[in-house]
C-alpha cells in the first residue's frame, strides 16, 4: 500500500470517529469543531479513492457480480451504522464504537476471499492460450498449472477431456526432459 493510499484510508478513518464523537451527546459541546473536521477528513479521502474507484467502474458494470457484491457491502455498512446509532440512543456509546470498529475491520476481510473466489478474473480460453506462451519458450510445469487452473474453470466436458490429454503430453515431455537432464 502507498502512502497516500494509507493517509486516505487514516483519514476516513478520522472522519468517522469525529462523526461518532459529534453523534453523541457526551461530546455536544465539541460538535461544531468535529463536524466540520468529520466533513474535510471525509471528503479528503473520497477525493482520493474516487480516481481509483472511477478507473474501475468499467469492471463494475462489465461483471454483474461485482455490481451485487458492492451493493452487499453498502447494506452492511449501512446496518453497522444503525446498530451503532441504535446502541448510542441507549447510552451504550462505548459498545457502538466497538460493534461498528470491529464490523469494518472484520467484515471486508471476511468477505473479500469469496468475491475473489466469485469472480472468474481470467477465462479458460486465455489460460490455454498463457499455457502455450508457456510450452514454447519451455516452462512445463507453469504451463501444466495453466492447463489445470483452464480445466478447473471449464463446464465443457469435451474441453476438459481434451486439456487433460494436453496436460497428460505435457507431464510425459517434463518428465523426459528431467531424466535426460540428470546427471549420469
Amino acid at each position: 500500500m502507498q502512502i497516500p493510499d494509507i493517509w486516505s484510508l487514516l483519514t476516513g478513518m478520522a472522519s468517522f470517529v469525529s462523526l461518532f464523537l459529534s453523534a453523541g451527546e457526551r461530546f455536544a459541546r465539541w460538535r461544531k469543531y468535529s463536524l466540520p473536521v468529520a466533513a474535510g477528513l471525509g471528503g479528503f479521502a473520497i477525493g482520493r479513492i474516487s480516481p481509483s474507484l472511477s478507473s474501475g467502474m468499467d469492471h463494475l458494470f462489465s461483471e454483474p457480480k461485482a455490481a451485487g457484491f458492492i451493493l452487499l457491502i453498502f447494506l452492511i455498512i449501512a446496518a453497522l451504522i444503525l446498530v451503532a446509532y441504535l446502541l448510542m440512543r441507549h447510552g451504550q456509546v462505548m459498545l457502538a464504537y466497538f460493534v461498528f470498529g470491529m464490523g469494518m475491520i472484520s467484515v471486508p476481510t471476511s468477505i473479500m476471499p469469496m468475491y475473489s473466489k466469485m469472480i472468474e478474473t481470467v477465462p479458460p480460453g486465455d489460460l490455454v492460450k498463457l499455457a502455450q506462451v508457456k510450452v514454447t519458450s519451455g516452462e512445463y510445469e507453469q504451463a501444466i498449472k495453466y492447463l489445470e487452473s483452464a480445466k478447473d474453470k471449464t463446464k465443457n466436458d469435451a474441453f476438459k477431456k481434451e486439456l487433460q490429454a494436453q496436460i497428460d503430453k505435457l507431464v510425459r515431455k517434463s518428465a523426459k526432459i528431467s531424466v535426460e537432464n540428470q546427471p549420469k
